[in-house]
């Protein structure tokens, strides 16, 4: 009976502060929760770590919020084991894997810092939350499931839990559901419908999907003023992707009425936020000659953004300036180094323009190897440019030894449809290397390659 009494007055009192917190008396509310939590109630625990977090009436301290969540948590609190886990997850609490073991012994300016994401804890408090019934912890366990680290995925757990999270409610359920099956033929309104609730409920990926949908015509309804819509919506709340399409769309006047500024401004954020590709695209902006002349200088500042974050075009790009001294000072070793960054990611006029460096005694010998590997993985593929860049590797030794015969393989499949190949092909052909010499044969491929340059083409390195 006492327990009882003793409930209902946790009860009455957490409800007190609810009022008090709604209007505007948080910090009242706040102290009320901090004895109940004291003297054992969870919901109340569950409230104080809620406040360290959002740290609105009182300083945010992550090593509060961990111990007080983790004690709601331990007993049961759904909510804060959903809060627990997203905080391992984005690597705002540590963990050592031992027991209730946050660092709440870290000094006073290293508590708040923010860490590597610990999949580990988050998997547990997840898992926990999402067996409970949270729809919070179904969705981030369904998260955790598709985007961990290779040995704790369950794409088939993943989509369960999903589907779980979006029938209780949980915006994020419906993204990841939606994720999940649009894919499959027949289920493209079911995953726009969840996509659509996702929106609704502020996930703004969710738009920009949406927006992702319509650009294809699959949406309702469909076109560029629809994605437009969408991705202005996806951007406003932040969204790089979002900001960097709807930017492009401003600039080129796709879909909706051309404003160079507002789609240079939604660029530049986007970029600063780290979209490799807005950055490039402001570089192209700088770069060009349209309206006003060109700004080298701030077109290779971000073009060096861009290339940084992994974009193959800018790398490329930024190598020729310093090549030609456009906006840095020339500079050939600076340009193999951006070139080589290039070629890393895959850009086979990047690996082109290495390899004529190497060639010409700038850059590094071992460079040709990897070029020529490059080229040799890439034509395996069916990329006819690298098929052509790779036959020039065997015909001249570059990085590999030669092989004639080879060569000729590769150029007859490269010349196909490139008239620098069919040029090779037919002075291979004039020459009897690799293949039997046959003038009238060679004859004829150098008339359907008639205006190629034995200088070669723009990716190759002929």
């Amino acid at each position: 009976m006492r327990f009882r009494l003793l409930f209902r007055a946790h009860d009455v009192r957490l409800r007190w502060a609810s009022r008090l917190q709604a209007r505007g008396r948080g910090r009242k509310a706040f102290d009320i929760c901090v004895r109940l939590a004291d003297a054992g109630n969870i919901e109340a625990a569950y409230r104080v770590g809620r406040a360290y977090v959002e740290g609105s009436v009182v300083p945010l301290s992550r090593a509060d919020a961990a111990r007080w969540l983790e004690i709601a948590a331990d007993r049961g609190h759904a909510a804060a084991q959903a809060m627990l886990a997203e905080l391992h997850l984005h690597g705002l609490i540590q963990s050592s894997h031992a027991g209730t073991t946050t660092n709440h012994a870290a000094g006073v300016f290293d508590a708040n810092a923010t860490g590597e994401p610990d999949f580990v804890e988050a998997l547990r408090w997840a898992r926990r939350s999402a067996e409970t019934g949270s729809a919070a912890g179904q969705a981030l366990l369904g998260f955790i499931l598709s985007h961990g680290p290779e040995t704790m995925r369950d794409l088939a757990a993943s989509r369960h839990w999903y589907e779980l999270a979006a029938l209780g409610g949980s915006a994020q359920g419906h993204f990841g559901w939606a994720l999940a099956i649009i894919s499959e033929i027949g289920r493209e309104r079911e995953a726009e419908f969840h996509l659509r609730e996702a929106a609704a409920a502020g996930v703004s990926a969710g738009h920009y999907v949406l927006g992702r949908l319509a650009e294809k015509r699959t949406g309702t309804p469909p076109g560029p003023a629809a994605a437009a819509d969408h991705y202005r919506h996806a951007a406003e709340a932040g969204h790089r992707a979002a900001q960097a399409r709807l930017g492009t769309m401003l600039l080129d006047g796709e879909g909706v009425a051309r404003d160079t500024l507002a789609g240079e401004t939604l660029l530049r954020r986007a970029a600063l936020g780290g979209d490799a590709a807005a950055a490039a695209r402001i570089g192209q902006i700088y770069a060009s000659a349209n309206p006003l002349p060109p700004n080298y200088p701030e077109a290779a500042m971000w073009f060096e953004r861009a290339a940084t974050a992994g974009h193959r075009g800018a790398a490329h790009y930024l190598g020729m300036m310093y090549l030609s001294g456009s906006g840095v000072p020339p500079d050939p070793a600076e340009a193999a180094r951006w070139f080589r960054v290039g070629a890393v990611l895959g850009d086979n006029g990047a690996r082109a323009d290495l390899a004529r460096l190497v060639l010409d005694g700038e850059g590094d010998a071992n460079d040709l190897a990897a070029m020529a590997d490059w080229f040799r993985v890439e034509a395996e593929a069916g990329d006819v440019v690298a098929a052509f860049n790779y036959a020039i590797c065997l015909a001249k030794g570059f990085g590999v030894a030669r092989d004639d015969v080879r060569a000729c393989q590769y150029l007859r499949r490269a010349a196909r449809q490139l008239p620098s190949a069919r040029y090779w092909y037919g002075m291979m052909l004039a020459e009897g290397r690799g293949v039997a010499e046959n003038l009238a044969k060679a004859r004829r491929h150098f008339a359907s390659a008639r205006g190629f340059r034995s200088c070669g083409s723009r990716d190759g390195i002929g």
